[in-house]
């Protein structure tokens, strides 16, 4: 795998996380609003990651370098399993010379709505109480979600 995949690989995930993160402060900055433009509370927000296909030469050379057969194709002498050195795969040399196969990386999915019920909270005196004096809030308990 060449240096430059493995940066795209990366720069993948921070940016990801980055989604994720800003997700989460939407959350938090929304854990009280009671009434949206769409009417009612706001609904939390999650971020679903999938996995980018990759170059299928990488995943060849993964299974070649520990000895797992490779689905629909075999792999090169250079990286026969029969061929690698003694020492542990994450010590294999690296070609760092921009050519070879890039690894995969991650990616946003989709940003889905929660559809857990809204929190039903006592204050007859909120501009959003019902009839019945329950204002609805997001189910967001800042102490909990923060991490999940």
């Amino acid at each position: 795998m060449n240096l430059f995949a493995m940066m795209e690989t990366s720069g993948s995930a921070m940016q990801a996380e980055r989604m994720r993160a800003e997700v989460v402060a939407a959350n938090m900055a929304n854990a009280e609003t009671t009434r949206t433009a769409t009417g009612g509370a706001y609904h939390r927000q999650h971020v679903v990651f999938a996995a980018n296909a990759g170059d299928p030469a990488f995943m060849n050379s993964f299974n070649a370098a520990s000895g797992t057969p490779a689905s629909g194709s075999s792999a090169s002498g250079s990286l026969a399993a029969a061929s690698l050195p003694e020492f542990p795969a994450p010590l294999l040399p690296l070609n760092l010379n921009g050519t070879g196969p890039a690894a995969p990386g991650v990616r946003i999915a989709a940003v889905i709505e929660d559809s857990s019920p809204p929190l039903k909270r006592y204050d007859p005196g909120h501009p959003d109480a019902g009839p019945d004096g329950y204002v609805s809030y997001p189910d967001i308990n800042p102490s909990q979600r923060w991490w999940t």
